[in-house]
């Protein structure tokens, strides 16, 4: 039986992504005039009809690159799931005593 993956817990996931590598959740901002601006770095879940795409802010303006290319619910869970283990491996590997 297959593990069907909502896109609550692919958010959820890119969440967790974010605190982990940015130290917040909080994609966007309001500046002093209370105009919403992005936070370069922030992770976002890009979805639409066609499925889900991992993109990066890279400017304040919310521009974005792609990390991923578009698929389905399932195979982008895979894909975090592999980023969360890359990094958990590179955690461990900078950890050990030479």
């Amino acid at each position: 039986m297959k593990l069907r993956v909502s896109s609550k817990q692919l958010e959820q996931s890119v969440d967790a992504l974010n605190f982990v590598v940015n130290g917040e959740k909080k994609i966007w901002s309001k500046d002093s005039d209370g105009n919403l601006i992005s936070k370069v770095g922030m992770f976002k879940l890009d979805i639409d009809v066609g499925g889900y795409k991992l993109t990066k802010i890279v400017n304040d303006g919310g521009g974005e690159t792609n990390l991923s290319p578009r698929m389905k619910a399932g195979e982008m869970h895979k894909f975090l799931s592999g980023l969360f283990l890359g990094m958990k491996i590179q955690i461990e590997k900078e950890s050990e005593v030479v």
